[in-house]
């Protein structure tokens, strides 16, 4: 259920936890811990694997605060527990035990958390809410939570990695729009106008601009590990009808 932690937020003692595709119920082409809401799988065993999700967070499974995800910018701020009621790319909270999660399935997870100021975020980071400045707005909602940016640990999860990643050239344009030194997380491929994109990199760079020092990668593959992770580009060259996500969680400390 939980593929991968982070020793920096152990560090702090910040239970977290990026989960993966093992350990639920689901049958067929969201087996088995697909988390997702809005696919067509059975929602009984969807809510059974965000149960457990949380459980193996250590944590109560009704403080899980999730998102309808639509690859923007907009963060919520989380007083209470909410489950795709809200609409936002980032959840942030100073609520001690709610549970902070994003669902993803090639895009980048981000958990950060300020330890001192008690407050946390979970932010679902797709090159276009990436490259339009997710990261910069979760950071200011930190901020006005009490965070302090040089304080924040930020953890990247498994994600799509560059090697598999092609991308056309208006995705290029957007993240070099955003940073104009962004070139050097693209490789030029023998195809015309495609690219290889590291958007865990680019993720990793605008942390550090929003003042975040410490960011720990996990470094890993959505795409090439198909036992451990949902991908919806791998569910696409297979021409699979259907596809899962997994959740990646943190608890807002106390």
């Amino acid at each position: 259920m939980i593929e991968a932690t982070s020793p920096l937020l152990t560090s702090v003692g910040v239970a977290h936890g990026f989960g993966g595709r093992r350990g639920g119920v689901s049958q067929g082409a969201y087996a088995s811990a697909n988390a997702s809401l809005a696919s067509g799988d059975d929602p009984a065993a969807v809510a059974e694997n965000r149960r457990r999700f949380a459980v193996a967070l250590g944590a109560v499974p009704e403080a899980l605060c999730t998102l309808r995800q639509v690859h923007g910018t907009a963060v919520h701020v989380a007083e209470a527990p909410s489950q795709h009621r809200v609409v936002g790319d980032a959840v942030v909270s100073a609520v001690p035990g709610l549970i902070l999660a994003v669902t993803t399935a090639d895009c980048v997870p981000v958990l950060v958390v300020d330890a001192d100021a008690r407050c946390a975020a979970a932010i679902h980071a797709g090159w276009r809410s990436a490259t339009s400045g997710i990261i910069a707005a979760s950071l200011e909602a930190l901020c006005r939570l009490g965070a302090t940016p040089g304080r924040c640990l930020a953890v990247i999860g498994p994600c799509i990695r560059a090697a598999g990643y092609e991308v056309d050239q208006p995705v290029r344009d957007a993240a070099l729009a955003a940073d104009p030194s962004a070139g050097y997380f693209f490789a030029s491929r023998d195809v015309a106008e495609r690219w290889q994109f590291d958007l865990a990199g680019f993720v990793a760079r605008q942390l550090d601009q929003s003042g975040v020092k410490e960011v720990d990668d996990t470094g890993l593959d959505t795409l090439n590990q198909s036992s451990n992770y949902f991908s919806y580009r791998r569910s696409r060259q297979r021409g699979e009808a259907g596809y899962g996500v997994q959740l990646s969680g943190i608890v807002v400390p106390g």
